[in-house]
């Protein structure tokens, strides 16, 4: 069976209906802060990249049916968000309206959200990550440089325009270093940095710099992650050994020096990502191995979902934790090396569950769901309302972890909701504090005159 060509008509449809998203992102009247279109990314990259290199005619890369029972399912999954996005979403984003009432900006915010989440993420979730509960806010706390880069990005374009919003990116570079000489991993800092820049498309003009800015950064990346991926042994052999910070940055420059540009003939490249970025082969697994033995979860883990909306501190002993565990294993019936993480996706959890109408009707929920969160935050946004945008734009974050776990989007939501309220009340007490002082001091002044 010629398996590669039975992956062009599913490749053409993933372009047909992003470029539909893009399009409607771009002219439609009810625009989004690039949350659907984060996601739609992140698919892009774990699923449509490595089912590309597949059908090249010059490639040899393994398993290309496994891929194509993956692509498949994720082809659905595509299908069925944006159609959640699209015809769903607006039933209920419709009743959101924006508020009448004037707000302004709080400007320290976009700051303080980028030094508080960089403290949670190098400081803190080291020291306290494994305290009940506090790892999971910690995790989400890490995302509020995401939403501080953001704001920091919306205030340069409102107030300076391209140069400024030009310096306020820069800054971006960064965190790829951040995360790979602190943790050895990369995947964080490519997520944050496509939500970011996904983010500033919404409203950046002209699109043909944004195009053209896209697949250089696109290209680049592409080329930095082969070499990462050469490397990556060695990196966090350096970083997980205990290493000083010098002798990690020097491991790291190591690989920026020998970096080689992406060539879609050369068979290294292309099976490093295929190795990593090709989520379909695990589907596709998963789908010949549950054929087999027709042990579907029937649920389980959706149930486990719910659960895992219970913080830990009000349920010390609760069976459900972060992470994908076994479960790829136990769906694919692949026995990993001890102690590699292996993430499960929503595309093989919901098929996992329900087969194929697993796959349609989950991603038509999570559609909705991240289209509605999408919509909200946009508004909250444009009217300057800082504060609720942030509660909303951090808790859809949770909801963009195409390589995670439902219990880990579902902990994470609950965790952003819990953080991001609690920040927006701490905030609004500081700023009720400064008035009521600067009010003292303008009396006190005018009792001297």
């Amino acid at each position: 069976m010629d398996y590669k060509a039975e992956l062009l008509p599913y490749l053409i449809a993933w372009v047909v209906v992003i470029a539909l998203l893009v399009v409607r992102s771009a002219t439609g009247s009810k625009r989004g802060a690039g949350l659907v279109l984060s996601y739609c990314f992140q698919m892009w990259l774990l699923y449509w990249v490595g089912a590309l290199f597949h059908c090249l005619p010059w490639t040899d890369l393994p398993q290309t049916d496994f891929t194509v029972f993956g692509f498949t399912q994720s082809t659905h999954a595509l299908l069925s968000f944006a159609a959640g996005c699209l015809f769903i979403a607006p039933i209920f984003s419709g009743h959101l309206k924006p508020s009448s009432e004037s707000f302004t900006p709080d400007r320290s915010l976009p700051r303080a959200y980028i030094i508080g989440g960089g403290i949670a993420y190098v400081v803190l979730l080291p020291i306290m990550g494994k305290l009940p509960s506090i790892t999971a806010l910690l995790a989400v706390g890490q995302q509020l440089v995401i939403v501080g880069c953001c704001l920091a990005a919306w205030t340069a374009w409102q107030n300076g325009g391209l140069p400024e919003l030009t310096r306020s990116l820069v800054w971006l570079v960064l965190l790829p270093v951040v995360t790979i000489v602190s943790s050895g991993f990369l995947g964080y800092a490519v997520v944050a940095m496509s939500i970011v820049l996904i983010f500033v498309a919404q409203f950046f003009r002209p699109r043909w710099i944004l195009l053209v800015t896209f697949l250089v950064i696109a290209y680049i990346g592409l080329s930095f992650f082969v070499c990462y991926m050469r490397n990556k042994v060695e990196i966090r052999a350096a970083v997980w050994g205990g290493q000083s910070f010098s002798e990690r940055v020097d491991r790291l420059w190591e690989t920026i020096k020998t970096v080689q540009w992406f060539d879609v003939e050369n068979q290294e490249h292309l099976f490093y990502v295929d190795v990593r970025l090709n989520q379909n082969t695990l589907v596709g697994a998963a789908v010949v191995n549950l054929s087999n033995t027709g042990d579907f979860a029937k649920g389980e883990t959706i149930k486990d979902a719910f659960l895992g909306l219970i913080p830990r501190v009000l349920w010390p002993n609760k069976p459900i934790s972060g992470g994908s565990g076994n479960l790829v294993s136990r769906f694919t019936g692949i026995e990993f090396a001890e102690g590699t993480s292996v993430g499960i996706g929503p595309v093989m959890e919901f098929y996992a569950n329900f087969g194929t109408m697993g796959v349609i009707f989950g991603f038509l929920l999570l559609g909705s769901i991240v289209g509605v969160i999408d919509r909200a935050a946009a508004i909250y946004l444009h009217q300057g309302n800082w504060a609720s945008f942030s509660l909303w734009f951090l808790v859809g974050i949770s909801f963009l972890q195409v390589g995670g776990s439902l219990v880990e989007v579902s902990t994470s939501a609950i965790a952003s909701v819990i953080l991001g309220r609690t920040i927006n009340a701490l905030r609004r007490r500081s700023r009720n504090t400064e008035q009521f002082v600067e009010q003292r001091q303008i009396l006190s002044v005018r009792g001297q005159l």
